[in-house]
């Protein structure tokens, strides 16, 4: 790889750094006609395949004195009707030298030659301006909408529960096929980036499991038909509350484990586009009519959503994100309202691909 600009600032908690890489969809012949012997269906599930293992690959967990995030931005080409995308990574670290190290490893693990899928190709970012444009962009915004996991929550009726509420969660998963949208979304006559940002956060935390299972175990007592006894003789039906959540925190509790994500996603747009582009990106993380839906910030909170959108950061926004909730959500709740596992990340993972037969949608080196 060439040598990569670096933007570093000091505060008061430590020293960052961003810095990226540009990726292009490999445009060449023998790109587009790569693995001849595959039909479409396993020809995507090979592709599929190799971005699952360089999404994994991209894992460092945080350490006392440093942490990172990597962020994926599409940005439209209104000439070309193609679209661009680069690979930021931001770090924080308590000095100059970690965090400069720790963003090589990081541009390393992404855009390095021999670990990108073998239909992607890198540049780095070599210029100051290059990369605060890619920071900045788009330079107005319209609208800004996030994408996240559905929060709901019902009081438990049942009398004597630790929980007053039950908190119900969506998932991101296999949605529909990304054609559609990166096809729709190039076509936009008006700059927007999607940008897909990964945290990685290990989920081998003892608090977090413990709660997890005592979440669980509460909910998974409340969900059921209670038994009569001399003490309470009376028939007490299943918590419709509890009913409606339990399956989420059995989710969590049996998926996140290890390396894990906090995923942030965000369409960050000149003017709003169309509701149907949008209704088309929702479908496309998750399958399941419900469990992610938009999110818009509104007034400070949306220029909070901004000014971190331009320094690469995905900040709780306690309006937004509480969505239709009657109550906040506690640390946990606002944990897994983000934290997904490799197969829901993948979900939320494109890399520019130009696919034989289609009309190119990304563009390549040769652009």
């Amino acid at each position: 790889m060439a040598d990569e600009y670096m933007l570093g600032t000091s505060a008061d908690t430590g020293y960052w750094i961003w810095a990226g890489t540009r990726l292009y969809a490999d445009g060449g012949i023998d790109a587009t006609h790569r693995y001849p012997d595959l039909n479409p269906k396993q020809r995507r599930r090979r592709v599929a395949d190799l971005e699952t293992a360089w999404l994994a690959a991209q894992w460092e967990p945080p350490t006392a004195t440093a942490s990172h995030r990597i962020e994926l931005r599409f940005a439209t080409d209104v000439d070309a009707h193609r679209v661009q995308v680069a690979l930021l990574v931001r770090v924080v670290a308590a000095t100059r030298q970690e965090a400069e190290e720790r963003a090589r490893r990081a541009l390393h693990r992404a855009a390095d030659p021999n670990a990108l899928p073998a239909h992607v190709n890198s540049r780095s970012i070599e210029a100051e301006q290059e990369l605060r444009t890619w920071l900045g962009s788009p330079g107005r915004v319209g609208a800004f909408v996030e994408v996240h996991k559905h929060l709901s929550a019902l009081r438990v009726a049942r009398g004597g529960s630790p929980l007053p509420y039950a908190v119900r969660h969506g998932n991101f998963g296999a949605g529909a096929a990304w054609d559609v949208w990166w096809r729709e979304f190039a076509k936009l006559d008006f700059p927007a980036v999607l940008c897909v940002g990964f945290d990685p956060y290990d989920a081998d935390n003892p608090d977090l499991r413990r709660e997890l299972q005592r979440r669980t175990g509460v909910l998974e007592a409340l969900a059921t038909r209670a038994v009569p006894s001399p003490l309470n003789p009376y028939d007490v039906p299943p918590d419709p509350a509890a009913q409606a959540a339990v399956h989420g925190y059995q989710r969590a509790l049996a998926r996140y484990a290890g390396s894990c994500y906090r995923l942030r996603v965000a369409l960050v747009s000149e003017n709003e586009v169309p509701a149907t582009l949008l209704a088309t990106l929702v479908g496309t993380f998750s399958a399941e009519p419900g469990a992610v839906l938009p999110v818009r910030p509104t007034g400070p909170e949306l220029a909070e959503a901004i000014r971190e959108h331009r320094s690469l950061g995905a900040p709780w926004l306690p309006q937004a994100h509480q969505q239709t909730m009657p109550v906040a959500p506690d640390v946990v709740d606002r944990l897994l309202h983000s934290l997904v596992d490799l197969p829901e990340a993948v979900a939320a993972l494109s890399l520019p691909v130009h696919w034989p037969g289609s009309p190119a949608c990304f563009d390549d080196l040769g652009s």
